[in-house]
C-alpha cells in the first residue's frame, strides 16, 4: 500500500527532513502490523495553491491543498503500478479552514493535510520531525477512519497545542490498531474507551 506525499512551499527543500519523516510514519504503521510505503508524489516540491491564501486573515485556507493532493494522487496512479491509498500533503504556511483558525492539520476520506507552521514553536529541528510525524500519522489515521482516541499516550490523542503534541507518542494504540486493521470499517463508537 503506498501513501503519497506531496510537499509543498519550502517544506520540500528539506529533503533529508522529509525521508525521516516518511521513514518514521512507515514504523509507526508497521507497529500496527500495517504494511506500507511512503512515495513523494511527485519527486518535485510543490508551489502553494494561489486559491488558498486568504489576503483578509492572512492565512491559506485547506480546500484548495486537498484539491492538490487529489490531483497528484490521480496523475500518480496513472504511473504507478500500485493504487495510492491515501495522500499526505505538507506544507510550510499557516492553514485554516472556518471556523478553525489555528489548525496543525486536517484529513478528509483520503487526503490528511499537515502545516508545520505551528509545529514549529519552540522546536529545535529534532523536536520539529517528531511533532511533524505524530501529526502526519494523527491525520492519516483519519482517512483510515479513525476518530480522537481518549488514551493519552496514542498518536490518535487530540492535541490543543504542541505541548500535547510532545507528550503523546507517534503509535497507535492497541484499539486503535484494531480498528485501523479493519480499514476504520470497525464501529468506532462500540469501543468502550471511545465513548465521552
Amino acid at each position: 500500500m503506498i501513501i503519497g506525499i506531496v510537499p509543498t512551499g519550502k517544506v520540500g527543500s528539506r529533503i533529508s527532513f522529509m525521508e525521516r519523516m516518511m521513514e518514521e510514519i512507515e514504523k509507526s504503521f508497521k507497529k500496527s502490523d500495517i504494511d506500507l510505503s511512503c512515495q513523494m508524489i511527485p519527486k518535485k516540491t510543490l508551489n502553494i495553491p494561489k486559491l488558498a491564501y486568504n489576503e483578509r486573515v492572512g492565512k491559506h485556507l485547506t480546500q484548495p491543498f486537498f484539491d492538490l493532493g487529489m490531483e497528484m494522487k490521480n496523475k500518480a496512479e496513472k504511473v504507478l503500478t500500485e493504487e495510492i491509498r491515501n495522500v499526505l500533503v505538507v506544507t510550510d504556511v499557516d492553514i485554516y479552514d472556518p471556523p478553525y483558525i489555528e489548525l496543525y492539520g486536517q484529513a478528509n476520506d483520503s487526503v490528511a493535510l499537515v502545516s508545520i507552521f505551528r509545529l514549529r514553536n519552540k522546536a529545535t529541528n529534532t523536536k520539529l520531525l517528531e511533532r511533524t510525524v505524530k501529526e502526519s500519522v494523527h491525520e492519516l489515521g483519519h482517512t483510515f477512519g479513525l476518530k480522537h482516541c481518549k488514551n493519552k499516550d496514542c498518536v490518535m490523542n487530540f492535541s490543543l497545542n504542541e505541548y500535547d503534541i510532545d507528550d503523546k507518542t507517534q503509535f497507535f494504540c492497541t484499539e486503535c490498531s484494531k480498528i485501523l486493521k479493519t480499514n476504520g470499517r470497525e464501529a468506532w463508537a462500540s469501543w468502550d474507551w471511545a465513548k465521552s
